[in-house]
């Protein structure tokens, strides 16, 4: 349990749970969180992402998947060149960097920040120190992409500022319900963006993932909780979505569906309003521990 920096008037006696997540809601935008308290007669909040901010991430994730199709293409083009000989010294300040190029394995493709950061390299300092047919054509590269180059940069910027400010809000109003919070224990790692067959995180579910930002939300809270004090107190995530709040039944069975209906008792369950309740009634026992 996270420590409040503040002392505040006494909290009210139902904890809130944040389920926090990515999932496509029916709405066709990006499902962030679902908050709801431990008492299910209380309505749920759920947190949508907007769509202006979806497009725009949509936006720069095609951008950068056109430029690395082309960097790519030029890759396959410059690391046999390279492979041939030493093409720079050793002591030279970009050997390192020419040489990683170079030594890439085969099933490894030149990143669009690698291509750019070599073409600029040549166009603005390097000019004549690598042979002529690789500079061709990575300047070309460079000369092609470099205002899409920017473009990703500014537009992510310019988006990642906004969630930040718009997760902020959230949180803020939040706490000043005066309520402890629970949020679950999250191993945000396999939210990774890495993209290698070892990783679980399908490429539908990164892109959520990468749009929504579940560890900015998470973080928002926090801090907004110990700025604020109100106590965010971190529970386990097992079972959450999967056990009736309303008999305790747990469904073993269940997949992906956004709405299940339980066995035990027949009530129809919001998976993510159901969790947000789970979540808060463990914060609560929690808390009398």
């Amino acid at each position: 349990m996270r420590v409040p920096e503040n002392s505040t008037a006494p909290l009210k006696a139902n904890a809130i749970g944040v389920d926090i997540g990515f999932r496509q809601s029916g709405k066709g935008t990006l499902r962030a969180a679902a908050i709801a308290t431990s008492d299910p007669r209380e309505e749920a909040q759920y947190i949508e992402v907007p769509e202006t901010f979806v497009k725009r991430l949509e936006h720069i994730d095609s951008l950068k998947s056109q430029l690395d199709e082309k960097a790519t293409k030029l890759g396959e083009e410059l690391k046999p060149l390279l492979k041939k000989d030493t093409i720079l010294p050793e002591d030279h300040p970009k050997y390192r960097f020419i040489k990683s190029i170079a030594n890439m394995p085969s099933n490894v493709t030149l990143s669009f920040e690698k291509a750019y950061k070599l073409g600029r390299w040549i166009v603005k300092a390097g000019k004549g120190e690598l042979p002529e047919e690789i500079e061709r054509p990575a300047v070309r590269w460079w000369r092609a992409n470099s205002r899409t180059y920017r473009e990703i940069h500014n537009l992510r910027r310019k988006t990642f500022l906004d969630r930040k400010a718009f997760y902020r809000n959230i949180a803020a109003v939040l706490v000043k319900r005066n309520q402890p919070i629970g949020v679950e224990k999250i191993n945000l790692s396999v939210f990774a963006e890495t993209r290698d067959s070892d990783n679980p995180l399908g490429n539908t579910a990164r892109l959520n993932r990468f749009l929504v930002s579940p560890s900015e939300l998470l973080n928002a809270i926090r801090n907004a909780g110990q700025r604020e004090g109100v106590p965010v107190i971190e529970v386990a995530a097992q079972n959450t979505s999967r056990t009736c709040h309303q008999c305790g039944e747990i469904n073993n069975e269940l997949g992906p569906d956004p709405v299940w209906t339980c066995t035990g008792c027949n009530i129809q369950h919001d998976r993510d309003h159901n969790a947000a309740i789970n979540i808060a009634r463990k914060a609560e026992e929690a808390l009398k521990k």
